[in-house]
């Protein structure tokens, strides 16, 4: 949750600039880290920090708490932690099924009761008096921090892992880029015959890659080439760059050519596509 920088009818602490409602001395801030928790476990680190004599002393007291919401916006995941107001320190496990791709980290201070003279010295000239506070009232916020949880072999994932192949009863095949993977829809008679040759095993491997995984894939490069919003949160989206900017085509994507990165992608299978059908010919004697 990106939190706005809205109007509030009492001072609240933010940086400087952001909001001037409190003297240069003091601040609320916050520094995250992801730290190695398992052998394939990570975690958030987050530490606040608070100089304010007197909401540290609310927050001390139990008037006030220090709270951090986290929202994954790639899956929805949205939730608020308190964090301890003498530890200042929280650690949150990542759990990859709630947060994908990065998360946004927004601290708080918040009333924790009703608070009907709040004041303090540290106020800015254009502050005075006391002023009533409702439960859940903010005190004070940071701007929110994105984290990147990228995996770090998100480049290294098969290209295939990001296509899914189904059939439905329309005559054309259609290509669906709406969700996290790339959906590639074929007639039931050609989905019939894609099922036979898209083993690994099968000699006609290399032409059902050509034939009905390169269009998918080249749509997907312009639907990148083409910057459109919602293809940025994807999965196949990161997927496609992060193999294409490690395999040297590099991250701009005005310059991405869908049909000779698409068959980068699928490993160049044009040379392989018509082996079967050139070493059959050879085996029956050729054009003899």
């Amino acid at each position: 949750m990106k939190v706005s920088n809205a109007l509030y009818t009492y001072p609240v602490l933010s940086i400087s600039g952001l909001r001037d409602d409190y003297l240069p001395e003091s601040s609320f801030s916050i520094e995250i880290a992801q730290v190695q928790t398992g052998v394939s476990e990570t975690s958030l680190d987050i530490s606040v920090s608070l100089e304010d004599t007197n909401l540290s002393a609310l927050v001390n007291s139990g008037k006030a708490k220090i709270t951090c919401h986290i929202e994954s916006p790639l899956s929805s995941f949205r939730k608020v932690y308190d964090i301890d107001a003498f530890d200042m320190h929280i650690q949150i496990p990542i759990n990859p099924d709630e947060m994908r791709g990065y998360l946004e980290v927004t601290p708080f201070i918040v009333a924790n009761e009703v608070i009907d003279n709040f004041t303090s010295n540290a106020f800015s000239e254009f502050y005075e008096g006391k002023y009533y506070l409702e439960r859940g009232d903010i005190l004070a916020f940071a701007p929110t921090t994105e984290v990147e949880i990228e995996p770090d072999d998100i480049d290294k994932r098969p290209t295939q892992s990001i296509i899914r192949v189904t059939s439905h009863k329309e005559r054309d095949m259609s290509i669906d880029l709406s969700g996290d993977n790339i959906l590639i829809r074929l007639p039931e008679a050609t989905y019939s015959g894609y099922r036979n040759l898209s083993s690994k095993a099968s000699d006609y491997y290399a032409m059902s890659l050509m034939a009905i995984v390169l269009p998918a894939l080249m749509a997907a490069i312009y639907d990148i080439k083409s910057e459109k919003a919602d293809s940025d949160d994807k999965v196949w989206s990161r997927v496609i760059k992060a193999k294409l900017k490690n395999g040297g085509m590099g991250s701009n994507y005005d310059q991405y050519d869908p049909l000779a990165y698409a068959q980068f992608l699928l490993n160049n299978p044009a040379e392989d596509t018509f082996r079967p059908i050139i070493n059959a010919s050879d085996s029956n004697g050729g054009n003899d």
